[in-house]
């Protein structure tokens, strides 16, 4: 299977999973500790990770030496874009801000696991070769 179909795959489903566990967190605790744009971090999130992947998928086809340029430019593009979002949301949106912050910051430590295992796994030589 190709590497961006099964990228594709496992990304719908760790979406759905996610999505679902968040849902189900807004569900079952006190209204205090959600914040009710909860999903914008999750849709920036999702967004930014799956294009982000796809791209140094795409680089790592190409050339090594283009893939760990790919990977240092995108990885600092995606931290700004990520505390530039963060800042501004909370500069706008004041109302249970620390809320927003750890769902954010949740957000960003499972992405970024993701992302890591499956750039990994895609990556690293196969036996045989």
């Amino acid at each position: 299977m190709a590497a961006i179909t099964r990228f594709l795959l496992i990304y719908i489903g760790f979406l759905l999973i996610i999505g679902s566990g968040f849902w189900l967190y807004n569900q079952s605790v006190d209204p205090q500790y959600t914040h009710p744009r909860g999903w914008v971090a999750f849709s920036v999130f999702a967004i930014v990770t799956g294009l982000v992947h796809l791209f140094l998928l795409r680089a790592a086809q190409k050339d090594p030496k283009a893939f760990v340029k790919g990977f240092m430019a995108a990885s600092a593009i995606k931290i700004f874009v990520y505390l530039g979002f963060l800042v501004l949301f909370v500069l706008f949106m004041r109302q249970n801000a620390v809320v927003f912050i750890a769902e954010f910051a949740t957000f960003y430590f499972v992405f970024t696991v993701l992302e890591v295992s499956l750039l990994y796994s895609s990556l690293r030589p196969k036996k045989g070769q």
